[in-house]
């Protein structure tokens, strides 16, 4: 089975240390993404991989999950749980490269001390090592690498809001809709409360950052989309819509 933490609650607590913490790291107004966290994430998913290799739980788990996804989530026929575990590999595995790209993309955008403040907490909620929480266990880095996605989907959002442009495709949406109903509703709820938590804990400090916030420029974020990773277009793992 996939490791969880043990309820909302200690769900929240751990999203307000992991703000204060990224609050703690502020330099005259600027959170700095420090490329090392990346390399120690890409250690962390290595880890899990590892380990998930020696588990016969998860093979149990996907199993169950692939007969239990939402009904407008397509997996190829007959091979339900094989996709759905590359889907969450996948998932995973892009994460650091999506990271890297919205750090480049501030970068030339001239925008990195707004978006540095949901980077890191994404970066910290990855690294985080909860009470009671097997070391590296692939259950914890599905639900870290959700709210980790979830805070970059929150941030692609204000890009939206605040600079006129999205940076990220709408498959990543997606994906993280996919990861919704894989993880579960009622847990996947709680995940994204504590992501609402730790965002609204810096609201202050986001209103500060957007107060001298410039127009970055639209076609910078027209490249980010358009260059961004693709999760399961080649997995045949996707979201059908009625319309």
């Amino acid at each position: 089975m996939v490791t969880r933490i043990s309820n909302s609650q200690q769900s929240l607590e751990i999203s307000a240390a992991t703000q204060r913490e990224a609050i703690g790291l502020t330099i005259a107004g600027m959170l700095l993404m420090d490329p090392d966290k990346i390399a120690q994430i890409r250690a962390v998913i290595a880890s899990g991989k590892s380990a998930q290799r020696d588990s016969t739980g998860l093979e149990f788990w996907y199993l169950e999950r692939s007969a239990r996804l939402h009904h407008l989530i397509e997996l190829p026929p007959g091979n339900e749980a094989e996709a759905l575990r590359l889907f969450v590999e996948r998932y995973i595995d892009f994460l650091p490269d999506c990271l890297e790209h919205f750090h480049a993309l501030a970068e030339r955008a001239n925008i990195s001390q707004y978006t540095g403040l949901f980077l890191d907490l994404a970066i910290d909620f990855l690294l985080s090592q909860p009470e009671g929480v097997e070391l590296h266990s692939y259950g914890h880095l599905i639900d870290e690498a959700y709210m980790a996605h979830r805070l970059l989907e929150e941030l692609n959002d204000r890009c939206l809001r605040y600079l006129g442009g999205p940076a990220m495709p709408a498959d990543t949406a997606f994906a993280n809709l996919i990861m919704h109903s894989i993880i579960g509703e009622a847990y996947a709820n709680e995940l994204d409360m504590a992501v609402q938590y730790a965002i609204e804990a810096n609201g202050e400090l986001e209103k500060n950052v957007l107060s001298g916030l410039q127009p970055a420029p639209l076609h910078e974020l027209a490249d980010a989309a358009q260059n961004w990773p693709v999760f399961g277009e080649d997995l045949s793992v996707g979201v059908k819509f009625h319309y």
